[in-house]
């Protein structure tokens, strides 16, 4: 059941659009759905990256905080300790 490439005019170039808008035409909620899911989907795949790369940047303040208090149950004024630069909304706060 394989697909079968035919050799078209270049004229029936229009032909082949507006077939495609009658398509469409037909079932418009059904292909702005799948436009809109796969949207939403390329969108997710390319944010991943920066995902994967926060989680790398933060392994280096792991091992810190972990070094400097090993064994310990790790709170808020602990981490207070360990040298982080500021976070974006703290330094106006001070």
């Amino acid at each position: 059941m394989g697909l079968k490439l035919q050799a078209v005019a270049p004229r029936q170039g229009w032909t082949w659009v507006r077939d495609g808008v009658r398509l469409y035409l037909r079932r418009p909620v059904a292909f702005t759905a799948m436009l809109v899911l796969f949207l939403l989907a390329s969108g997710l795949w390319s944010v991943l990256p920066v995902v994967g790369l926060a989680a790398l940047a933060s392994l280096p303040t792991d091992y810190l905080a972990r070094q400097k208090h090993a064994g310990a149950n790790l709170n808020f004024f602990k981490l207070e300790q360990v040298p982080l630069p500021p976070l974006l909304g703290e330094a106006r706060r001070k």
